[in-house]
């Protein structure tokens, strides 16, 4: 069984993948609607008998410079559109079982930073991917999808 992880992003989605609780591989690859190689790359990932884990998208609150609570509803709707687009493909290649995981919850459990701010939390995001894999990772995004990827393993979700 083939186990895929994603950090869902608008332009280049992170993926982990692999077939034990370490993933073998994981990189970054562009996901343009429009873009047909784009699509095929997706689709030829998503290949063979696998599950798909992928981090929940949210609405997320910041604040302002007066400290009034923001919404950036636009980010959210980007997001959701990358998300829908990306469990589409996975469904039309045929896997069947996707299981979305909150980033809140991942975070906590692999990080134990439920109360870290966002810098933090990357930080330490990339030092866990590393020891994780044996090689240093530089991309936030990608050590996401390797700590999702592990999380599932390290929580009996898989």
């Amino acid at each position: 069984m083939k186990y895929i992880s994603i950090d869902p992003s608008s332009k280049n989605p992170a993926y982990a993948y692999g077939d034990t609780k370490i993933p073998k591989h994981f990189g970054q690859m562009p996901l343009y609607r429009n873009d047909r190689q784009s699509l095929a790359n997706w689709r030829q990932l998503f290949k063979g008998n696998a599950t798909l884990i992928i981090e929940n998208q949210y609405l997320a609150r910041h604040k302002d410079k007066q400290g009034k609570i923001t919404i950036n509803v636009k980010s959210l709707m980007t997001l959701s559109e990358s998300v829908g687009l990306l469990k589409g493909l996975a469904v039309e290649s045929g896997i069947m079982k996707i299981i979305p995981v909150a980033a809140k919850t991942w975070q906590a459990s692999m990080l134990n930073g439920a109360r870290m701010k966002r810098p933090q939390l990357k930080a330490l995001s990339k030092i866990r991917a590393s020891e994780t894999v044996g090689e240093e990772i530089e991309s936030d995004d990608i050590a996401d999808a390797i700590n999702i990827y592990n999380f599932v393993f390290l929580y009996g979700l898989v």
